[in-house]
């Protein structure tokens, strides 16, 4: 089975077993201990399917070997057990389990990095943040800097506005009977309502290892298991002290003029040379 899917989708979980020589008796699903689905080809009809909250089988498509959930919703997540029992004499039983992540995944904008100013003096506090909107569950937030992982300063999540992302949802677009529409649409806003957005902070101070060749890359990574990773990044740059401020010209405080260390040795060298001359 996929390890996740989105809201809406239709899931297809397989069941692979080897009988050798014995019939098969039965294919029974479970989700966590509720048997949903059961596969008897001595019966007719073949499949039986037992009332469970949110689980939709597709008949038509489930046999033997598979079984389809049409349109999963959040609540659908879960451990999920296909268990194989071979006929008379042996009753042999075998059974494996996989985990499903219904999960909504975040927007095409995230995640969006932002810092409070580009340039830093050795000493200033970095402060930035860094945001992923529309995800159920949260996604998990990783900064760098220069490509060593950092720790975050705090990090909180909130509700999802209504409608956010893309335009509607899988499950509120499945082609229902019209006395089910309602209800697939109802169910459909349920979900939308579970999306959160996180918001990740930053606060580090700013030392002579934050950047490289007076430079500092920044990065905010997110990621939701392997379904769907993406990263931001902002060029930092230190922010250096004007060399002329230091030995520039300018008045003392008596009126004399006040040379730069560079003109005043031009002037000795030209002296010292008149001097030899004679």
């Amino acid at each position: 089975m996929p390890h996740a899917v989105s809201p809406g989708d239709d899931v297809y979980m397989r069941c692979r077993y080897n009988l050798d020589n014995d019939q098969l008796y039965t294919v029974k699903w479970y989700k966590g201990r509720q048997e949903f689905f059961r596969y008897v080809p001595k019966e007719l009809p073949n499949t039986k399917v037992f009332p469970l909250p949110g689980v939709n089988v597709d008949v038509s498509l489930s046999d033997a070997h598979q079984v389809v959930l049409k349109a999963v919703r959040l609540n659908m997540s879960g451990k999920y057990r296909c268990e194989v029992s071979a006929d008379q004499p042996n009753f042999h039983t075998e059974m494996v389990a996989g985990e499903l992540h219904v999960v909504y995944l975040p927007g095409d904008d995230s995640p969006v990095l932002m810092a409070e100013k580009q340039r830093y003096s050795i000493g200033d506090t970095l402060r930035a943040n860094c945001t992923v909107r529309g995800a159920h569950p949260a996604a998990n937030v990783t900064w760098l800097l220069n490509d060593v992982k950092i720790n975050s300063s705090s990090e909180r999540t909130f509700p999802t506005p209504l409608g956010y992302g893309r335009p509607g949802s899988k499950a509120g677009k499945q082609q229902s009977p019209a006395a089910n529409r309602y209800a697939v649409a109802a169910a459909a806003l349920e979900d939308e309502a579970k999306r959160v957005t996180t918001l990740s902070t930053l606060e580090l101070e700013v030392g002579p290892e934050s950047f490289q060749y007076g430079k500092a890359r920044l990065q905010c990574r997110s990621a939701m298991w392997a379904l769907w990773e993406r990263n931001a990044m902002l060029t930092l740059e230190e922010e250096r002290p004007r060399l002329a401020s230091v030995i520039g010209t300018g008045e003392t405080s008596a009126g004399w003029p006040r040379f730069a260390a560079g003109t005043v040795l031009v002037w000795a060298a030209a002296l010292w040379t008149l001097l030899l001359a004679r």
